[in-house]
């Protein structure tokens, strides 16, 4: 059975973000790496099936398959990071001596109001783990070299390497959340709870039990969305609103009649 255009998109950002980090330790490490063009190809292709599936664009299947065909030895762990909630190994849950890390990929392009400065913050990647690395577009980015991380306000700073953000940058991240052994996550002091939920077709989705509680991660399908702390939703984007238990989506990608949602709460 094909995997789906919407799918394979997930996973094609995954792999770049796992290619390009491959390559960037190998060039240090072995003086170069087998294929150093892998990750612009991926950037290239999986744009031009982004495009066709905002535009619902017919036989987008043809494109998924080839860029399918493309991700190579990360396959695996994209889709257990994607599906399994595994670190890139076939473990449900990555342990350490804290409890278990939450894998968190970051994918998203920087919009006009994000462009022309150094840093970029959200709400959502507040008490996130282990970044160590950061892909934008093609290039790597390594913390401490390229990059700092300041896990209490989610904020990349990107003043050492003296980048700025361009309007288009493709922006991909792997971190994690952790969720200690009394089974807090993301700040909060209760149990992390999942609800889910089916979509009507438009732009709200009400899951009643989420009232009242603090949402830290929604995924439509398998794929996790970049959950915004305000304002209105934009490409993949959702935001989340405590007092009515509400999700929104943005206009040009609104929900499906019958799409499952899922949501990590506290």
């Amino acid at each position: 059975m094909p995997i789906s255009p919407v799918v394979t998109n997930s996973l094609a950002k995954i792999c770049q973000y796992l290619v390009a980090n491959d390559n960037a330790v190998k060039s240090s490490m072995f003086n170069g790496a087998i294929n150093e063009d892998t990750p612009m190809i991926l950037y290239m292709e999986r744009k031009g099936l982004e495009y066709g599936i905002d535009q619902n664009l017919p036989n987008l299947q043809r494109n998924a398959n080839y860029i399918y065909s493309l991700l190579g030895a990360n396959l695996n762990k994209a889709n257990n990071i994607l599906t399994n909630g595994g670190g890139g190994i076939n473990v449900n849950q990555v342990q350490n001596s804290n409890g278990a890390l939450s894998p968190y990929p970051i994918n998203i392009e920087i919009t006009a109001g994000q462009a022309g400065i150094s840093t970029i913050s959200n709400a959502a990647w507040v008490g996130l783990v282990y970044v160590n690395t950061v892909v934008i577009n093609n290039s790597v980015y390594q913390l401490g070299v390229g990059f700092t991380f300041n896990s209490a306000t989610g904020q990349f700073n990107f003043s050492l390497s003296s980048y700025t953000l361009q309007e288009g940058d493709d922006f991909s991240a792997l971190a994690f959340y952790p969720i200690t052994s009394s089974g807090s996550g993301g700040g909060g002091t209760s149990s992390v709870l999942t609800a889910y939920a089916n979509a009507v077709a438009g732009t709200t989705v009400n899951v009643p039990i989420l009232i009242g509680k603090t949402v830290n991660l929604v995924f439509r399908g398998v794929a996790l969305v970049e959950l915004i702390p305000s304002g209105i939703p934009i490409g993949n984007q959702v935001s989340f609103e405590s007092l009515t238990g509400n999700i929104h989506s943005s206009v040009d990608t609104p929900f499906i009649g019958g799409e499952l949602i899922t949501a990590q709460y506290y």
